[in-house]
C-alpha cells in the first residue's frame, strides 16, 4: 500500500493524492494542522485551569485528528505499528474491565479512555510532520517552561521572600511539589538532549537547564530527584560527551551538599511510607490478580502505622495492575519496553534521544509516584501519554531532506 505521507523537497510531509479528496486545499491536507494542537498539548499544562486545556485540546487537536482519520479511513490498517497494536489491547483491555469495575462513574474513565486513545492516533498522524519540526515544537515549549521556571523562582523567594526552605510550586494546573516536578522534569530531560551547535546559544540552553533543574531541586520532591540522577548518569553514559558528564557530577555534588548542610531535607520525612504503601497494593493485587478491579476502581490501602488510608500506591507500575490485573499491568510492561526500542533506534536523532530520557527519567519517577492515568490532560500525561504520543510520531516520521526549511 502506498504510504499516506510522503516527503517534499522543502522537508516538510505531504499527502498521497489517494488518501483525500481533491476539493480540500492543500494546506488542509497535510499532518502540519497538527502542530497547534500538539503545541497545546505540551504547553497547555501552563494556562490557568485545566478547564481551557481540555477544550483547547479538544478544539486543536482532537477535532483536527479525527477529521484526518476519517477521510483516510481506507489506510487505518497500514498504520498500526507493534506499539500501536500493543496500546489497541491495552486500551482493550481498560474497556473490558469496566464491566466488573465498582467504580462510581465507569463511563467518565470509559470516556477518558476513548480521548486518550485518540491523542494517541495524533501521534500516528503527526509522523507526517517533518522531523525537525516535532524537535522544533518541543524544543521551544521546554524554553517557555524555562521561563516559567524562573517567574516561580523569582516571585517565591525573591519577590515574597519566602523561606528557602518552602517547597517550591507553579501557578494554577502546578501547584502541586510533586506533580510540577514531574513536568518539569520531563522538559529538563527533553531539553538535554537538544544542545544547540552554536556558542552563544550552548549558553541560553545550560541556563534554561539550571532554571528547570533549580525549580525541581525548591520541589524537594526527593522521587524526582532520583528520577532526575538517573537520567543525568544515563545520559552521561550514553551520550560521553563532557558536557554531560560535567552534568552528572554536577548532580553528584548538589546531592553530596544537600547530604552535608541540609540533611534534614533528606531524612525529616523518611520514605514517606512508599514501602508500606507498596507491600498494601501486592496485597490487594494478589486478590485480583488477573483481572484486577477494574478501570476507575474505588479502593483504599490503610496503613495501620500512621492510622491514615490511602486511594492508591504511589506506584504507577502498581496503579495499573491493581486497575486492570496482572492482563493489564503484563500489556503496560510490553507497551513500555516497545517505546524504549524504538527510542533506542532513532537515539542519534535529536528527538530520539530525547525520548529515551524521557523514558529513563518516567521509569524511575513511576516508582515513587503516578496514579490516574485515566484522565484529561493533566501532569501525569507527561510521564505516560504524552512520551507514547512522541514515540509513535517517531515511529514511522519522515526522514529529513537535505535542504534547511525556509
Amino acid at each position: 500500500m502506498q504510504p499516506m505521507w510522503a516527503c517534499s523537497d522543502d522537508g516538510v510531509g505531504v499527502v498521497s493524492p489517494n488518501s483525500f479528496t481533491s476539493r480540500q486545499p492543500a494546506w488542509f491536507r497535510q499532518p502540519l494542522i497538527l502542530l497547534p494542537g500538539l503545541l497545546c498539548l505540551v504547553l497547555g499544562i501552563a494556562l490557568p485551569s485545566s478547564g481551557l486545556y481540555y477544550q483547547l485540546v479538544i478544539l486543536l487537536l482532537w477535532l483536527p485528528t479525527l477529521y484526518l482519520l476519517v477521510i483516510n479511513r481506507q489506510d487505518w490498517r497500514s498504520w498500526f505499528s507493534p506499539l500501536m497494536i500493543s496500546l489497541t489491547a491495552f486500551f482493550s483491555w481498560a474497556l473490558l474491565s469496566s464491566v466488573w469495575s465498582n467504580g462510581e462513574e465507569p463511563g467518565r474513565e470509559i470516556k477518558h479512555a476513548l480521548m486518550i486513545y485518540l491523542t494517541l492516533w495524533a501521534g500516528v498522524l503527526a509522523a507526517g510532520i517533518d522531523r525537525r519540526l516535532l524537535t522544533w515544537l518541543l524544543t521551544a515549549s521546554c524554553y517557555a517552561m524555562a521561563i516559567l521556571a524562573a517567574v516561580c523562582l523569582f516571585t517565591a523567594y525573591i519577590l515574597y521572600d519566602l523561606p528557602m526552605t518552602f517547597r517550591l510550586t507553579s501557578f494554577w494546573q502546578l501547584s502541586h511539589p510533586i506533580l510540577a516536578a514531574h513536568v518539569f522534569g520531563f522538559f529538563f530531560m527533553a531539553l538535554l538532549y537538544f544542545r544547540p551547535t552554536r556558542l552563544v546559544h550552548q549558553l541560553i540552553w545550560c541556563v534554561a537547564l539550571m532554571l528547570l533543574g533549580a525549580f525541581i531541586f525548591f520541589t524537594q520532591s526527593r522521587g524526582v530527584w532520583l528520577a532526575l540522577g538517573v537520567g543525568l548518569a544515563f545520559t552521561a553514559l550514553f551520550k560521553r560527551e563532557w558536557i554531560y558528564v560535567l552534568a552528572a557530577l554536577g548532580g553528584i555534588v548538589v546531592f553530596a551538599a544537600v547530604l552535608i548542610f541540609l540533611p534534614q531535607l533528606m531524612t525529616d520525612r523518611g520514605l514517606s511510607y512508599r514501602p508500606e504503601l507498596a507491600a498494601e497494593g501486592l496485597a490487594l493485587l494478589a486478590q485480583h490478580p488477573l483481572g484486577g478491579l477494574g478501570i476507575g476502581s474505588i479502593y483504599s490501602l490503610p496503613l495501620a502505622v500512621i492510622g491514615e488510608v490511602f486511594d492508591h500506591p504511589h506506584n504507577l507500575f502498581l496503579s495499573v495492575g491493581l486497575d486492570l490485573g496482572g492482563v493489564g499491568l503484563l500489556l503496560w510492561l510490553c507497551i513500555w519496553g516497545l517505546l524504549f526500542q524504538g527510542a533506542w533506534r532513532n537515539r542519534q536523532s535529536a528527538l530520539g534521544g530525547a525520548l529515551l530520557g524521557i523514558w529513563c527519567f518516567a521509569s524511575v519517577a513511576f516508582l515513587t509516584d503516578g496514579a490516574g492515568i485515566w484522565s484529561k490532560p493533566r501532569e501525569i500525561w507527561f510521564l505516560t501519554w504524552i512520551p507514547l504520543t512522541l514515540a509513535l510520531a517517531l515511529a514511522t516520521a519522515a526522514k529529513p531532506s537535505r535542504q534547511p526549511l525556509p
